[in-house]
């Protein structure tokens, strides 16, 4: 979650230095619309992990659903019910 939240921060970043020089520089915007898309890689990535994860505890060490939430709790994912791909 740390790298997701990094990589939002990033484009946040991205985002703000493309409206301060207008966007019109296309070199620029094609650099930000490929970093947007490894952001969006990376989060799906990571969201990929946490349900195999999840499928595997569920699966092989009898962990309920409930359990594991709080486990995800515990490493700062506020709401892991709500976890879900990147639209």
């Amino acid at each position: 979650m740390a790298d997701v939240q990094e990589l939002r921060a990033r484009r946040s970043r991205l985002r703000a230095q493309l409206e301060a020089s207008g966007g019109t520089d296309a070199a620029y915007v094609a650099d930000v619309q490929r970093a947007a898309v490894t952001a969006k890689e990376g989060a799906d990535r990571w969201t990929d992990n946490i349900f195999v994860c999840r499928s595997y505890a569920e699966k092989k060490l009898s962990t309920d659903r409930s359990q594991f939430h709080e486990g995800l709790k515990q490493l700062g994912i506020k709401r892991p019910d709500a976890l879900d791909y990147v639209e």
